[in-house]
């Protein structure tokens, strides 16, 4: 049996989180130091071993998914007017979800200064010396991290949803689409 290298990648990622959750090391975020461990850098620690399972989960995800035929030339369609308003839709629905993400990075940084607050940590100070220091940083780049992804896939379920709703696209067309990894679900309508 033959492993595709997105199962490879994707195994070996796992690995190296399952290792770093049972050593309590992982690689560091620092510029100074190669490894990190949960009491020297909490925060660092936890972003890293997030990234490594979610990129191995993904990978793995690859590596078992079978070959998606996307359509990359006019000649599926009747006529050249049919390729281009398919394309047209194609963009927009792309740089709609890619707002999205960037929207998504932008609003990490309101929660950051509130949870400073909240948490009543002195912000011109040494952060990472302070009581809950650490969960601060957690929580701030831990949400540079995930409302990207979040909005990004709130944004693109939005512009889809509409589109199908206007009768603009079909939902057998969304699925052809090139920036659509997996079928999109419509059943939540």
């Amino acid at each position: 049996m033959k492993i595709s290298k997105h199962t490879f990648g994707g195994i070996l990622l796992l690995g190296l989180g399952i290792y770093g959750l049972i050593s309590g090391k992982t690689l560091s975020l620092a510029k100074s130091e190669f490894i990190a461990t949960r009491t020297d850098d909490f925060a660092g620690y936890w972003i890293v071993i997030a990234l490594l399972f979610y990129f191995g989960f993904s990978r793995l995800k690859d590596g078992f998914r079978k070959k998606k035929e996307t359509i990359s030339s006019s000649e599926l369609f009747k006529d050249n007017k049919e390729f281009l308003k398919f394309k047209q839709i194609e963009k927009s629905i792309s740089n709609t979800a890619v707002l999205g993400c960037i929207l998504g990075f932008f609003c990490s940084f309101p929660i950051g200064f509130v949870t400073l607050f909240a948490m009543g940590i002195d912000g011109d100070s040494c952060i990472k010396c302070q009581k809950s220091g650490d969960w601060w940083g957690l929580i701030f780049f831990g949400s540079m991290i995930v409302l990207p992804v979040l909005f990004f896939k709130l944004f693109l379920k939005i512009k889809t949803t509409s589109l199908v709703r206007k009768g603009l696209v079909t939902k057998s067309e969304l699925n052809k689409m090139q920036f659509f990894k997996d079928k999109y679900d419509f059943s939540s309508k």
